[in-house]
C-alpha cells in the first residue's frame, strides 16, 4: 500500500474510534478501530481500499480553512471503511454511496459530521451483536425436516423447533436433578420413582444416557421425517437415506406409531427420526406424553440402544418397584421420556 494511501486508512481508522466519543463504553471505539484493523489484516488481498475511499477536499482557500467541512469529510472516509470491512458491503455497494458523500455540498458539515458518527456506531453495533449471536453456544439443536415434510401441514411443520426446544430445556432440567440426588430429598425420590433404588452402576448408565441425548438433542441438528397419516406411497418419494436403505429399512408411508429410529444402523454425526401418526395426532404439546418427550424417547433409542420394556407413566413407576425391575427401568426409553417430563413445570417455551 503506498504511503498516501497507508495515510489515508490510518486516519479513517482513527476517526472510526472518534466516533463512538461520549456515547456508550469508553472501549467501544477502540474495540471497532481493532476490528477494522484485524479485517484489513485478514483481507489483505483485497486491494484499492484506500482509493475506494478517497473523497478529495473542497475546492478554495476559503474552503481549506474551514476545519468543519475538513472534519466531516475525515468521518465520511471512516463511514465509507467500516462499511466496506464490517459492514461487509462491496466495492460496487460502496461506491454508490460514496457517489452521495462525494456530492455532500458542505454547507452543513457539522450535521453532516454527526450523521456520519452514527452511521459509523450504527455498522460497528450491527457486526458486534452479529458476531456475538454467533459466538452463542446454541441451548437447543435445530431439526431439519426431510423433503417428506411437504405432506405435513404447517402446524405440524412448525410444531417441531419448539417441540425441540422444549426436550432440550427438559433434558437440561433432568440433568441438573439427576446430579443432585444425593443433596436433595425430593430429586432422590423423583429418581427412584422411575429408575428403582439408588445403585452406583445403574446411575451411571442413566447419567450417561440423558447425557448423550442432551449433548444431540441440545446442541446437533437432527433429521427428522414425515411419516403421518399423509405421508407418500410412491418409492420414488421415498427420502429414507440410503445407508438404512441398503440396510433394509423399509419406512415408505404412514406409521400408526408415535415414532421409530434405526438404532442398530447409524452414521457418524448424523441423527435420523422418522415421525409417525400418533406423533402429530396423539402427542400433547406439554404435559405426559408430549411431543418433545417422543422425541427424548426416540433419542434414547438411536444413542444408548434402550428398549421398550414397558410403555405409560404408571407402567414406568410400577417396573422401579419390581424385583429386578430397575435393571430394566435403566435401559427402558419411557422410564427417560416420563423422568424427564417429569420437569415440565421448570421450562418455559411455549408453541405458537
Amino acid at each position: 500500500m503506498a504511503k498516501q494511501g497507508s495515510e489515508r486508512i490510518k486516519d479513517a481508522l482513527d476517526h472510526i474510534k472518534r466516533a463512538f466519543a461520549g456515547h456508550g463504553p469508553s472501549t467501544d471505539g477502540d474495540k471497532a478501530k481493532g476490528a477494522t484493523w484485524d479485517w484489513l489484516e485478514t483481507h489483505k488481498d483485497q486491494k484499492g481500499i484506500a482509493a475506494l475511499i478517497s473523497l478529495g477536499g473542497f475546492r478554495g482557500i476559503k474552503a481549506l480553512q474551514d476545519e468543519s467541512k475538513t472534519e466531516m469529510r475525515h468521518f465520511q472516509r471512516g463511514y465509507l471503511l467500516i462499511l466496506r470491512t464490517l459492514g461487509g458491503k462491496s466495492d460496487a455497494e460502496v461506491k454508490i454511496v460514496k457517489a452521495r458523500l462525494v456530492s455532500t455540498s458542505g454547507q452543513n458539515a457539522r450535521i453532516e459530521t454527526e450523521n456520519m458518527k452514527t452511521e459509523i456506531r450504527s455498522v460497528y453495533t450491527k457486526w458486534a451483536d452479529k458476531k456475538k449471536k454467533k459466538e452463542t453456544p446454541r441451548i437447543y439443536g435445530e431439526p431439519i425436516l426431510a423433503p417428506s415434510f411437504q405432506y405435513a401441514n404447517q402446524l405440524q411443520k412448525q410444531s417441531l423447533a419448539p417441540a425441540l426446544k422444549r426436550a432440550s430445556e427438559l433434558l437440561t432440567q433432568a440433568w441438573v436433578g439427576i446430579m443432585r440426588i444425593n443433596l436433595n430429598t425430593l430429586e432422590k425420590k423423583r429418581y427412584v420413582a422411575y429408575f428403582g433404588a439408588v445403585d452406583q452402576t445403574r446411575y451411571n448408565k442413566v447419567k450417561e444416557t440423558l447425557k448423550a441425548v442432551h449433548d444431540v438433542i441440545c446442541s446437533k441438528n437432527i433429521t427428522l421425517y414425515y411419516r403421518g397419516i399423509d405421508a407418500p406411497t410412491d418409492p420414488g418419494e421415498d427420502d429414507t437415506p440410503q445407508f438404512l436403505l441398503d440396510r433394509g429399512a423399509n419406512t415408505l408411508g404412514p406409521s400408526t406409531a408415535y415414532g421409530y429410529v434405526y438404532s442398530t444402523v447409524q452414521k457418524e454425526k448424523e441423527w435420523h427420526v422418522f415421525l409417525g401418526r400418533a406423533f402429530f395426532e396423539d402427542a400433547s404439546r406439554h404435559g405426559r406424553d408430549s411431543l418433545s418427550g417422543v422425541i427424548i424417547h426416540e433419542m434414547t433409542h438411536l444413542l444408548k440402544q434402550t428398549q421398550d420394556h414397558r410403555y405409560g407413566d404408571d407402567n414406568c413407576i410400577a417396573l422401579a418397584k419390581e424385583v429386578g425391575g430397575p435393571a430394566k427401568a435403566v435401559e427402558n426409553a419411557d422410564s427417560y421420556e416420563y423422568y424427564c417430563e417429569s420437569f415440565q413445570s421448570k421450562v418455559t417455551t411455549t408453541f405458537g
